[in-house]
C-alpha cells in the first residue's frame, strides 16, 4: 500500500489535470488523509464504474442495511490502529 501511495503521488504531479482529479478524490472523501485519498485515487479506475463513490466495510454496509454485490471491487486503505507505547502514553500508528 506504501508503495502504491507512492507511485500515485508521483503520478498526481505529472500534470495539472492529474494533480486536479487526485484534488476531486480528496474533496469527496474529506475525511480520509492525504495518503487514502492517493490510494482511492490510484485504485478506482479498476471499479466497473471507473470511480469510487462511498467507501465502507462489510459490517458497515450490513449497519446501514446494504449489501456488497458479489462482483465488486475492494479498494484498500490504511487504518490507524491505536496502541500503547513503551511508556505507557497512547499511540496511533
Amino acid at each position: 500500500m506504501f508503495a502504491l501511495s507512492d507511485d500515485a503521488a508521483l503520478h498526481v504531479s505529472d500534470s495539472g489535470e492529474q494533480f486536479q482529479s487526485f484534488l476531486d478524490v480528496q474533496g469527496q472523501f474529506d475525511r480520509y488523509v492525504a495518503v487514502n485519498a492517493l490510494l482511492i485515487y490510484a485504485q478506482q479506475e479498476n471499479l466497473s464504474n471507473g470511480k469510487a463513490t462511498k467507501l465502507g466495510d462489510f459490517d458497515y454496509w450490513k449497519d446501514k442495511g446494504g449489501y456488497i454485490k458479489q462482483a465488486e471491487t475492494a479498494i484498500d486503505i490504511l487504518e490507524p490502529h491505536e496502541y500503547v507505547k513503551e511508556d505507557g502514553s497512547p499511540g496511533t500508528g
